[in-house]
Formats: structure tokens, C-alpha cells, sequence
């Protein structure tokens, strides 16, 4: 329901900006045939304009649809679930922890530990907006507060936080992009050393 109303939105848009060609083509006393065409292109200008945005929400929509079977995929893998909520995850340890946030969640447990995954957005200059994904390990006992992406951590990771029972690694991209099984796995070697 909500993309008929953009459209609808989009169309009127297309067609008041062809109408305020038109009168001010008229205003300003325009001779007839370019009077006649900046309605026409306004109204094609328009009409781009509206195609790009619906293709860029497609794109979107399907990018979200990829990420969710994959985590969820996941989450099954690993004697878990997934949810869109941190509510829906309850049971786990990860879903007690403040690190985990995000639009696409999952939590499972490997190798003794509670695991989960959370993929989100991050908008950054320009407005222009990064997916990323966090892997969130629960450790055994608590470690002292820690940032930053220290040499002896995986290169790709573009950050890491220790935050009492949490490890937080952060990689840029949402799955299929980012690899489940090989970023958790890492995760979880890097709990394991601390």
C-alpha cells in the first residue's frame, strides 16, 4: 500500500511540475512551441526522476530480502533463529546485550558460544548509506572496555569493541557480500584468545 501512495505522490508531482511549465510559459509570454515543451520535458524530467527512485527502492527491498535468507540460513545452521527484533531472540545471551542492534538479527550458538548476527545501516557524508554487519560474541567472563581494530585481529573487520561479557566485530557489507560462516568463525577465534 505504502508504494502505490509514492507513486501516486510521484505522478502528481510529474504532472504539477508539467502545469507550472505550462503557465509559466504562458506568464512570460513564451512563443507557442517552447511554451509546448517545457511542459513536455518537465513532465519527462519528472518521470525519470520517479523510474530512478523505484528502481533504487527494488534494489533496496531485494539487497534486505538477500541479507535475511542468509542470516536466517545461518541461524538454523547454528541451533538459532532470527528476528527483526531483539525481543524475538529471547533465550539467547546476545539479546541481552546493548551492542546488538540492527533491522535483520540472529542469534545461534558455535564452538560453546552464544553468537549472534545483526545486520544494519549506517548513513554517512553525503547522506549516502553503508550496510554493514556485526558479529556478537558472549564471553565467558568479562573483559575491560576495548575499541579500535588492533593488528592481531582480522584485516577486514572494520571494528572491534570489548564491552564487558561482549565482542563486537563490525564488517562492512550485508550477506550474501559478507560471509557468514567465515566472519563468525573469526568472531569466535578472537573470544576465544581473549
Amino acid at each position: 500500500m505504502r508504494e502505490g501512495a509514492d507513486g501516486r505522490t510521484g505522478l502528481v508531482f510529474v504532472a504539477s511540475s508539467a502545469l507550472v511549465a505550462l503557465v509559466v510559459g504562458l506568464v512570460l509570454g513564451l512563443p507557442w512551441p517552447v511554451t509546448v515543451l517545457l511542459p513536455v520535458a518537465a513532465g519527462a524530467t519528472g518521470l525519470v526522476v520517479l523510474a530512478m527512485s523505484a528502481a533504487g527502492t527494488r534494489r533496496d527491498i531485494l539487497r534486505w530480502q538477500d541479507a535475511a535468507v542468509d542470516v536466517t540460513a545461518w541461524a538454523v545452521r547454528h541451533d538459532g533463529r532470527s528476528d527483526t527484533s531483539v525481543a524475538g531472540l529471547a533465550g539467547y545471551a546476545v539479546a541481552d546485550s546493548r551492542l546488538f542492534t540492527g533491522g535483520i538479527l540472529a542469534a545461534g550458538r558455535l564452538a560453546g558460544f552464544d553468537v549472534g548476527v545483526a545486520c544494519f545501516e549506517v548513513t554517512e557524508g553525503q547522506g549516502a548509506v553503508s550496510p554493514h554487519t556485526a558479529v556478537l560474541v558472549r564471553l565467558p567472563s568479562p573483559h575491560p572496555p576495548m575499541r579500535g581494530t588492533p593488528g592481531r585481529l582480522p584485516a577486514r573487520a572494520e571494528s572491534v569493541q570489548v564491552d564487558g561479557y561482549d565482542l563486537r566485530m563490525v564488517f562492512r557489507g550485508w550477506p550474501p557480500a559478507v560471509d557468514l560462516d567465515l566472519r563468525v568463525g573469526e568472531a569466535v577465534a578472537v573470544a576465544r584468545g581473549l
